[in-house]
């Protein structure tokens, strides 16, 4: 038996209106899922995000930097260190107590580190590697030249600098140091 012509525009007709009143029930359930009354919808068909590397930490919610065993291991007091892996992030706010966190919501606090850092202690050196301060960075804008800023340069690009292991935050201070300076310019202004 063959279907005229007649027939299958009717019958596409039919199946597209009937593809259009399922669209528009699935989108109200989605509406109200998102608060606007009726039933909310079921999570089992809400794709999870996938892990894109980034890392917030569980007390202030700032993003973290990723760190590497080396760098725990350096900063993290024994007692404390078997409370992160091999890896975690970096709590760079300097108003949060959170040093060290991982993804499962596990940290450590600035009292379990071996040694005050930088930002969370203002008075530690920015540059772990060289002991580079913020009175380093006044006593240039004063001077009206950034003598020390360009000597910390040329040394954070010999193989003195260690910075994936002395800094807090495994990385190098030369960004957060220009950071300052060039604030600290403006405020004279």
């Amino acid at each position: 038996m063959s279907i005229g012509p007649e027939r299958l525009s009717k019958n596409r007709n039919s199946l597209i209106g009937v593809a259009a009143l399922v669209v528009h029930r699935c989108h109200q359930r989605i509406v109200s899922a998102n608060g606007r009354g009726g039933a909310p919808m079921n999570k089992a068909f809400v794709r999870e995000p996938e892990f894109d590397g980034r890392a917030y930490c569980p007390k202030c919610g700032s993003l973290g930097t990723p760190v590497a065993r080396a760098t725990l291991d350096r900063h993290v007091q024994k007692p404390s260190r078997p409370q992160l892996g091999d890896s975690a992030w970096f709590c760079g706010y300097a108003g949060c107590d959170v040093a060290y966190f991982d993804l499962f919501e596990r940290f450590v606090t600035v009292n379990e580190l071996q040694s005050a850092v930088y930002p969370k202690d203002a008075a530690a050196p920015i540059c772990a590697c060289f002991g580079f301060t913020a009175e380093d960075i006044d006593a240039d804008v004063d001077q009206g030249t950034p003598t020390r800023i360009r000597e910390l340069l040329a040394k954070s690009q010999s193989s003195d600098a260690n910075c994936h292991t002395l800094a807090a935050d495994g990385r190098c201070c030369m960004r957060e140091v220009q950071r300052l300076y060039l604030r600290r310019i403006g405020e004279q202004e």
